[in-house]
């Protein structure tokens, strides 16, 4: 198996994860036995959010946050893999009055290839994201303290002279009381050749339903987990192999428009190790 062929099955992760909880799956399938495990280093900062639908200065000067994670991916079969993902998350306030850090919600996830042909493949996944550390009446807390069920359909197209289109939706349901379900989406657009993959991700969250911080019911720390969180996001990402095991990453994302979101910046990178 080809690193053009491997990246296919693995160079959504980098770039989907890194600014909130979206999908860490990729429409493709690897051939049975095939692997990758990615480390990677990302780097997110906003100083300004939505509280609500309106936007205002960030409280203590904004957030910094540092992503350490770890990220594989093994296929069983042709058609069946399993995906995990454990990050370890570092947020500090830019005054750094305030500041956290520790594992946040790990996932794994199985996903099942339903029909294939030379150049569409869909698939089906099903996943859980475990809760971590959460206090609620921290603000730059990690995570939303509730466990999820996710399941999503999974779409790729491979377009003439190296371009490949993907689609992704789902719907992701939260344990408890507080925390609102919420529908996540994504199309990208890929650029493939022996030496060099690229692509560009427009991804969505759609909570199903919440408070707006500072609206009606919000009433400061412990309702965080309960507030509508939704975002429009933009990524580019850039994967290079460095033989036949090794390969780099790179990629850079924004917030385009939010809901009870920082409007934050990512970037990141890290190497990637074929199994």
């Amino acid at each position: 198996m080809t690193f053009k062929n491997l990246l296919f099955t693995t160079c959504a992760l980098l770039f989907t994860y890194t600014a909130s909880a979206q999908s860490i799956l990729s429409a493709d399938f690897a051939e049975a036995g095939n692997g990758v495990v990615i480390a990677s280093y990302t780097n997110k900062s906003y100083t300004e959010f939505w509280a609500g639908e309106t936007k205002m200065d960030a409280p203590n000067e904004g957030l910094d946050q540092t992503v350490f994670s770890l990220y594989g991916n093994y296929a069983i079969t042709d058609g069946i893999e399993v995906v995990f993902n454990l990050p370890y998350i570092s947020n500090t306030s830019k005054n750094d009055t305030v500041s956290f850090d520790g594992i946040q919600d790990v996932s794994l996830f199985v996903k099942a290839k339903l029909y294939a042909n030379d150049k569409f493949t869909a698939g089906a996944a099903v996943g859980t994201n475990l809760a971590a550390d959460y206090n609620a009446a921290a603000l730059y807390s990690l995570g939303n303290g509730a466990t999820s069920v996710d399941g999503m359909l999974l779409l790729s197209y491979r377009l003439p002279a190296g371009l490949s289109l993907e689609g992704q939706a789902g719907y992701s349901v939260k344990t408890g009381d507080l925390v609102p379900n919420a529908f996540l989406g994504q199309v990208k657009l890929g650029y493939a050749t022996d030496i060099l993959y690229a692509g560009l991700t427009y991804g969505i969250q759609r909570s199903a339903d919440g408070l707006d911080i500072g609206g009606e019911g919000f009433t400061g720390g412990p309702t965080f987990p309960a507030t509508q969180v939704n975002y429009d996001q933009l990524m580019l990402n850039a994967y290079v192999p460095l033989g036949e095991k090794l390969a780099a990453t790179a990629f850079y994302g924004t917030i385009l428009d939010g809901r009870n979101i920082g409007d934050a910046n990512f970037f990141g990178v890290g190497p990637g190790f074929r199994l």
